[in-house]
C-alpha cells in the first residue's frame, strides 16, 4: 500500500497545516518533497503563505470555518478515502491540540513575532500606508489572533471528541474506580496498552465497550487506553486515542546492573563506531513479576519503554545499535528489548529511568575520573553493580567487569569484593562487599596444588547486608586462605 512509500506523518502534518491556514495554493501549487537517502518520500520544506489566515485580498481564506477550496486536491483526495490515512489525521491533530497546536502557543507565536516587528512596522506603514493610523498595526495582530481561534474551534468539530477519563492518569490506590464520558458515543477501552482501534477500522479484540457508567476498576498498575466511535455519513468515525498510565504500587525494586559507556573500538566489524556498542543492563530485585508501565530514560539518553515485564532477577538490555551489539553479543540476543537514542558520555554523566509519573526508578551518576574504576573507560570493559550495593551512584557499588567485553545478560559475575583483609595478632581479619542473601566460607590450605581445601568457618549473608567484617583465628604453619560465596 501507500505506506510502503511516503513517510505518512509527513503527508499529514503538511496538509494540516496548509489546511489551517487555509492556504489556497498550499496544496496545489506551492508544494515540495524530498526523498532521504535511503527513506520514504516525505513532505517539505513549507511555504507560501501569503495568502492565509484570513488575508484582506484572497476571499479563500477569508472564512476561518469550512475545508479550503484545495483541501482534496489531486491525490490529497485518494488519501482521505483510506480509512488509515483518515485515522492517522484525527491522531494527529488531536495530539498537536494538546502542544504546539493549542491557543495558547499559536498566540504567544503571534506575539513574539509582532514583538519583532514593534519597532519596523511603523516605518513600513509611514512608507506604504496599508493600515490606519488609529491602532491599525495592533488591530490587525488581534484580527489575525480571532481568526486563529475560530479556526481551532472549526477544526476541532471536524473529529469525533477523545473521552475524557473521570480521574486523570496518576499514582491512585487500589479499587479506584475511573470512568469516562464522551457526550453520548460509544467508548472502547483496552487496558493492555494496546488501540482499541484496529487497522482498517474494526474494534480490536482486546477491546471492550464500556458502557453508561461502567467505571474501570484500578485494581494493579495498567495502561488504559480508551477511544469513542461515532456513525457518521461515510460510516463510522473513531477519535484519537485517550491514553494513561495509573500506577498503585510502590516504586519497583529495578537496578541498572551494568553500563558499557566507553566500548573498545570495533576492529573488522563492519561499518559501525565505538558508540554503537554501547549497552544499559537493568535488572528487576523484587522476588515476584514487576511490570514497568510508560517508564522512561532521561537525561543522557532518551528511551521510551511503554511495556515491560521483569521476571526476578531478570536482566534485560537497552543498546545503542542493536545490529551491532548482536553482532558483538549474539548470545545476548535473548535480553535487548531496546535502542536508546543519543549516546553516553565517555567523560560520564546521569542516567535516569522515570516512571510514567516521574518518579525515580533508578539513577546512575557515573564518571571516568576520581573512585570510579577506570579500566572500563575505552579498555573495553564494563562497569558492574555489585551485588547488594545500596548506592547506585557511589563509586564504591561499581567495577569494571571481569570479562573483556563485559557480561552482558550473564549472570556470573563475581559477587563479592574482598577488600580491607590483614593478618596480624594471629587473626586473619577482612571485609567483604556486594552481598546478597547466601553463605561465605572461610577455607584454607597448606598444600594448593593437590587442590585440597578446609573450611574453617561460614557465615551466613540475610538481607539488607551491605558489607560485612570478619576475625579468624590462623592456624600455626604456612596456610593460604580464601573466602568463598555460594
Amino acid at each position: 500500500g501507500y505506506s510502503r512509500y511516503i513517510d505518512v506523518e509527513s503527508f499529514v502534518d503538511f496538509h494540516m497545516l496548509n489546511e489551517f491556514t487555509k492556504n489556497p495554493d498550499g496544496l496545489r501549487l506551492s508544494t515540495y518533497m524530498h526523498l532521504p537517502r535511503s527513506g520514504k518520500l516525505t513532505m517539505g520544506p513549507i511555504w507560501d503563505f501569503d495568502r492565509t489566515l484570513g488575508p484582506d485580498d484572497d476571499a479563500r481564506a477569508a472564512s476561518p470555518n469550512g475545508r479550503s477550496s484545495v483541501y482534496n486536491f489531486s491525490w490529497w483526495g485518494r488519501l482521505f478515502r483510506v480509512p488509515d490515512f483518515n485515522q492517522e489525521y484525527t491522531d494527529r491533530w488531536q495530539r498537536w491540540r494538546e502542544s504546539v497546536m493549542t491557543q495558547d502557543n499559536l498566540f504567544a507565536i503571534i506575539d513574539s513575532m509582532a514583538d519583532e516587528l514593534e519597532e519596523a512596522q511603523e516605518r513600513n506603514f509611514d512608507r506604504w500606508n496599508l493600515v490606519s493610523e488609529n491602532g491599525g498595526w495592533r488591530r490587525e495582530i488581534q484580527q489575525l489572533k480571532s481568526w486563529v481561534e475560530r479556526r481551532l474551534e472549526w477544526f476541532d468539530s471536524e473529529f469525533p471528541d477523545r473521552p475524557v477519563p473521570s480521574i486523570m492518569p496518576g499514582i491512585v490506590a487500589p479499587g479506584t474506580e475511573v470512568g469516562f464520558s464522551a457526550d453520548g458515543a460509544e467508548i472502547f477501552i483496552t487496558t493492555d496498552g494496546s488501540d482499541p482501534r484496529m487497522t482498517g477500522g474494526s474494534v480490536s479484540r482486546s477491546a471492550r465497550q464500556l458502557l453508561p457508567d461502567e467505571r474501570v476498576v484500578i485494581g494493579e498498575g495498567v495502561i488504559v487506553t480508551a477511544r469513542t466511535r461515532v456513525e457518521e455519513r461515510r460510516g463510522m468515525a473513531w477519535s484519537g486515542p485517550t491514553r494513561g498510565v495509573y500506577l498503585v504500587e510502590d516504586i519497583p525494586r529495578v537496578l541498572i546492573s551494568e553500563i558499557m559507556y566507553h566500548p573498545a573500538d570495533p576492529i573488522g566489524e563492519g561499518p559501525w563506531i565505538e558508540s554503537d556498542f554501547e549497552f544499559i543492563e537493568l535488572r528487576s530485585m523484587e522476588s515476584e513479576s514487576v511490570t514497568l508501565l510508560g517508564a522512561s530514560f532521561r537525561d543522557g539518553i532518551e528511551l521510551d519503554i511503554p511495556t515491560l515485564l521483569l521476571e526476578p532477577r531478570q536482566p534485560i538490555l537497552f543498546v545503542g545499535n542493536r545490529e551491532a551489539f548482536l553482532q558483538r553479543y549474539p548470545e545476548a540476543a535473548p535480553w535487548v528489548v531496546g535502542e536508546f537514542e543519543g549516546t553516553l558520555s565517555n567523560r560520564g554523566e546521569t542516567i535516569l529511568l522515570e516512571d510514567a509519573h516521574g518518579r525515580v526508578i533508578a539513577r546512575v551518576d557515573y564518571e571516568d575520573r576520581g573512585d570510579w574504576d577506570q579500566l572500563a573507560d575505552g579498555d573495553g570493559y564494563s562497569l558492574e553493580l555489585l551485588a547488594g550495593a545500596k548506592v547506585q551512584s557511589a563509586p564504591s557499588s561499581w567495577k569494571a567487569s571481569d570479562r573483556l567485553g563485559g557480561s552482558p545478560g550473564r549472570v556470573d559475575r563475581s559477587p563479592i569484593v574482598l577488600s580491607h583483609w590483614s593478618v596480624a595478632d594471629g587473626m586473619f581479619r577482612f571485609e567483604v562487599t556486594g552481598l546478597t542473601p547466601g553463605v561465605i566460607e572461610v577455607q584454607r590450605s597448606s598444600d594448593i596444588t593437590a587442590g585440597k581445601w578446609e573450611i574453617v568457618t561460614t557465615f551466613e549473608v540475610s538481607e539488607g547486608d551491605a558489607q560485612k567484617f570478619f576475625s579468624q583465628p590462623v592456624a600455626h604453619g604456612a596456610w593460604l586462605y580464601r573466602v568463598r560465596y555460594r
